[in-house]
């Protein structure tokens, strides 16, 4: 288990764009904060064999103290969670404080990457 720190990239105004590239199986990538951005979608392609899960958090140890933190599954719509067995690209429904991303047994070689918008 490996912990993936994003590179952060700034190509509008009002969008930021968080990267985790190259994450394996049972990492877990370190929370990015932009709560500020509540349009977000997340774009997961690679090699999975496994299950990506997008995380969120409100719980000020979500950056200080990841492990310690207490995460909930993010969802598309609502109700289904936010996970990727395949390529995909789906919407963010909830705008938590802190955001990250999971991999699970299985996963070989993914990137992960968010697109967020300030309204």
């Amino acid at each position: 288990m490996a912990t993936i720190t994003p590179t952060y990239l700034t190509p509008l105004v009002d969008t930021k764009v968080i990267t985790y590239t190259a994450m394996g199986a049972s990492d877990a990538g370190v929370a990015f904060e932009y709560s500020k951005h509540p349009t977000k979608t997340v774009h997961v392609t690679g090699t999975f064999g496994g299950t990506v899960t997008i995380q969120g958090s409100n719980d000020p140890l979500g950056i200080t103290t990841p492990a310690s933190a207490v995460w909930a599954t993010l969802t598309s719509d609502g109700t289904n969670a936010l996970t990727f067995t395949a390529t995909g690209l789906k919407n963010i429904h909830e705008n938590p404080r802190f955001i990250r991303v999971i991999t699970g047994a299985g996963v070989a070689d993914v990137d992960v990457i968010f697109n967020a918008v300030e309204d």
